[in-house]
């Protein structure tokens, strides 16, 4: 490597340095996003899971008068 290269050499660098950043941006934004549409998923889960108990309970009382006739 001469002096006359040491120029062009940081410029290349500089030039390698900035796509690094911008792509580490956007990296984050993407994680970001994903870290936001993670936690919306595990509500609508919990709500989800809520709602099959609450149906579970909902059957089960439904049931229990027309178990109790089918066993005197």
């Amino acid at each position: 490597m001469t002096p006359k290269n040491l120029p062009a050499l940081l410029r290349l660098t500089k030039l390698l340095i900035s796509r690094h950043d911008a792509e580490m941006a956007e990296i984050r934004q993407i994680l970001a996003v994903t870290a936001r549409q993670t936690a919306v998923n595990q509500e609508a889960i919990a709500n989800l899971t809520a709602s099959i108990h609450e149906l579970q309970n909902l059957v089960a009382d439904y049931i229990q008068p027309y178990s109790k006739q089918s066993n005197p």
